[in-house]
């Protein structure tokens, strides 16, 4: 069995925390959170793919938010930080091949 790596695990429960925040605000789209937290944690690689192209979602979101506000808030800036570490991370070889191993699929 491979050991899962620790940055999965931290992403996993940013997306856990983030998701029981967003349904307390009555929002369904906590669902897709609670997945990819299901597919990081299980080891599935759409898990991967949809935690990348969730965080490229929101990323463009708050990057347009702060043109179109005309101001860097500093609850942008912390989800821009924090979804480019993501997507650089699910992009590394070796989180990649974790992703690929037989016995995580």
């Amino acid at each position: 069995m491979v050991r899962r790596p620790t940055g999965i695990t931290l992403i996993s429960v940013w997306y856990a925390i983030r998701g029981i925040v967003i349904l307390s605000t009555g929002s369904y789209s906590a669902f897709i959170d609670f997945a990819i937290v299901y597919g990081l944690w299980t080891g599935k690689n759409w898990g991967r793919l949809v935690s990348i192209l969730y965080s490229i979602y929101y990323l463009l979101m708050y990057f347009l938010y702060t043109l179109s506000v005309l101001a860097v808030t500093p609850e942008a800036i912390f989800n821009i930080i924090i979804n480019v570490l993501i997507i650089y991370y699910l992009t590394r070889k070796g989180v990649k091949a974790y992703f690929s191993t037989p016995s995580t699929n």
